[in-house]
């Protein structure tokens, strides 16, 4: 192919792509909407395919569309690393990505993604930030700006200008020490038995049960002491007789060191809820997004 392709040609048609809009585009790129309109038929004039079209959506890539699109993602990723290792006086650090979630999951996935092998080749950032939210405050703080990428239980209801993936669904079990007198395989009641550690929460005026999806209620259960996360209340079962119902993956670590086990509890519902990664549209591009989808994938596929 003998036509040539300008980095502004391929920016123009990476953006229209992921903000889905000509003119959200122009703005980002502060060039004018037909600017935009026209770089875009030229594009596919010279590839000789439709790359885009309108749906209710806004601006979508077609299947054609969609393979170019991570040829020119790859080549916008290493024009800004070039950018970036550039000697320009005065040049700004760029911020870091900010990850925010629960804290046994912040905890148990973000550093596993930092070692995927190919995690630089998608300049998330030089640094990243981890921040923890309630599962509660999670919306309103993106939209105020507090971070960029949230990994999170369930569906929330973000706004358009976020992108939300289903990724894998979590197991829930009953987690004992690994002394505790409880055999492997038990009863419902025989669980009555034996306190649960609480999980509790600040609302802002006083201190409330939360929910840990456990199918016996807490008016059929001793409670025993309160914790407001997941690992506390895991290290407090390892030392202790009492019980707590939690991820299965907040206790992989005390599961490998021996200090947990998890029983099985007869006529007990499997108990599992999807985790969700939820990405700012604007700070986070379609590789990098596919990047992060299929890591976590990858990681939470032994824990489904």
């Amino acid at each position: 192919m003998s036509e040539k392709f300008g980095s502004q040609e391929l920016s123009i048609f990476e953006s229209v792509t992921r903000l889905r809009s000509v003119r959200k585009a122009s703005r980002e790129l502060n060039v004018s909407p037909s600017q935009v309109s026209k770089s875009l038929k030229e594009f596919e004039a010279k590839l000789g395919q439709t790359l885009v079209h309108r749906s209710p959506l806004g601006i979508e890539a077609t299947p054609q569309g969609l393979r170019v699109l991570e040829d020119v993602e790859m080549i916008l990723e290493r024009f800004r690393k070039l950018e970036k290792n550039a000697l320009v006086p005065d040049k700004k650090v760029a911020p870091p990505l900010t990850f925010a979630s629960l804290s046994f999951l912040s905890s148990r996935l973000i550093p596993r993604i930092l070692e995927q092998k190919n995690f630089k080749d998608y300049s998330l950032a030089s640094n990243i930030r981890v921040v923890e939210f309630s599962h509660n405050e999670l919306v309103s703080s993106g939209l105020k700006g507090y971070f960029d990428v949230a990994i999170h239980i369930e569906k929330l209801a973000w706004p358009k200008t976020w992108v939300s993936i289903p990724i894998a669904p979590l197991e829930w079990n009953v987690f004992v020490a690994h002394k505790h007198p409880l055999k492997a395989k038990c009863t419902r009641d025989q669980l009555k038995n034996y306190p649960f550690v609480v999980p509790t929460g600040w609302n802002g005026k006083r201190f409330v049960i939360g929910n840990d999806l456990c199918p016996i209620s807490w008016n059929d259960r001793v409670k025993g002491h309160e914790a407001t996360t997941a690992e506390v209340a895991l290290e407090i079962v390892a030392r202790s007789n009492q019980l707590v119902h939690a991820p299965r993956i907040a206790g992989e670590a005390l599961i490998h060191q021996k200090a947990l086990r998890i029983l099985k509890v007869e006529e007990f519902p499997s108990v599992k809820r999807t985790v969700y990664l939820s990405v700012l549209s604007e700070k986070v591009s379609v590789a990098q997004l596919r990047f992060l989808v299929k890591s976590l994938k990858n990681i939470l596929d032994p824990f489904s």
